[in-house]
């Protein structure tokens, strides 16, 4: 089983959230309340996951481009949905995520965007 980071955006879309995880139906279960174990950040709103990349060998190589996404998101323009897509648009053309992690290109498994949805 890979590891997997995801984008969540509020149903009103002014509020996004990025995590990672190993199981993200359950973990957005987890988000909107369903089960517990939802982030604090998230409380209080319902959340559609709107982007899922998939096929991190571990644990820390999905923190690690958790991470990075965050921290591009805040240099970027937009709203904050437009911000977190441009965000992962740069980091999925970038060789690695951080500059101590290993390459995407040695990953057992290619690194996938599973999942896009369009916010409107």
């Amino acid at each position: 089983m890979s590891w997997n980071c995801y984008c969540l955006c509020s149903t009103d879309s002014k509020k996004t959230y990025v995590g990672a995880t190993l199981d993200p139906d359950r973990r957005l279960k987890q988000h909107n309340g369903i089960l517990s174990g939802g982030a604090k950040a998230t409380r209080g709103n319902t959340w559609r996951r709107v982007y899922l990349v998939g096929g991190f060998p571990d644990q820390t190589a999905a923190l690690q481009f958790e991470w990075m996404w965050k921290h591009i998101s805040r240099e970027v323009s937009g709203t904050p949905i437009e911000r977190r897509k441009k965000a992962l648009a740069k980091l999925m053309s970038s060789e690695k995520s951080t500059s101590s992690s290993v390459p995407f290109a040695s990953y057992p498994t290619p690194l996938l965007l599973l999942e896009e949805i369009e916010v409107i």
